[in-house]
């Protein structure tokens, strides 16, 4: 049996501004939000071929696919396996909801680039 460690929570006093600076909002934020989310919703229409789940007379509480790994390529399988329409997959993954993630496990920087201010401005 496999056994599972839990990655340890962060501490109660954690916030991200500690570690950057977001930049401000451009002006016109929303309306790019908004014509952002509309563009998504717009490649999504497309690339859900074909649109419907298989009609299998199963019991539908049984998986088709099990999807062990919930990285780039765990997420990647699952998507393409939606696009054929095979809609129960479940992925598994060693770390719990909220636990994923370099973040947490294996990086130990808050940021993986350089800042956007540099230390002589």
């Amino acid at each position: 049996m496999a056994n599972i460690s839990h990655a340890p929570l962060l501490p109660q006093d954690f916030e991200t501004k500690d570690f950057w600076e977001l930049p401000p909002l451009l002006p016109d934020a929303e309306g790019r939000l908004h014509r952002l989310a509309e563009s998504l919703y717009a490649d999504l229409a497309i690339v859900s071929y074909p649109g419907r789940t298989w009609d299998y007379s199963r019991d539908p509480e049984i998986l088709e696919v099990a999807i062990v790994g919930a990285g780039h390529g765990g997420k990647s399988v699952a998507f393409g396996l939606r696009q054929q329409g095979i809609a129960r997959v479940r992925i598994f993954d060693r770390r719990g909801a909220a636990q994923e993630g370099v973040w947490r496990a294996f990086a130990r920087n808050a940021t993986l680039r350089s800042p956007k201010k540099s230390p002589v401005d």
